[in-house]
C-alpha cells in the first residue's frame, strides 16, 4: 500500500488567501486574506471578504490559492461597457 504525503501549509504569509472556520464548524466557508502575524504563536490577523478584521489561529485557516485566471484578470470599470 502506497503512502500519500500531503503538503502542509506551515506558516501563512501576508497576502495569502485563506478559507476560515471555527472549531464548531464543519466546512471552510469564509474567505479572507492574511494581513500579518501576531506576537502570539500561530496567530494571524485576517481580513474577510466583507471587510471584517479578525485574529485567527493557524488551525482555523486553510490555504486557498487564487486560480491563475483570477490572478491575471483585470476588472472592468463600469465605464467600459
Amino acid at each position: 500500500m502506497a503512502h500519500v504525503r500531503l503538503a502542509i501549509w506551515e506558516d501563512p504569509m501576508s497576502a495569502d488567501h485563506v478559507k476560515m472556520k471555527l472549531d464548531n464548524e464543519t466546512v471552510w466557508i469564509k474567505s479572507g486574506v492574511v494581513l500579518s502575524s501576531t506576537e502570539q504563536p500561530r496567530s494571524y490577523i485576517v481580513v474577510t471578504e466583507s471587510g471584517s478584521v479578525m485574529r485567527r489561529n493557524r488551525k482555523h485557516l486553510q490555504h486557498n490559492p487564487i486560480p491563475e485566471e483570477q490572478q491575471n484578470a483585470v476588472p472592468l470599470s463600469s465605464d467600459e461597457h
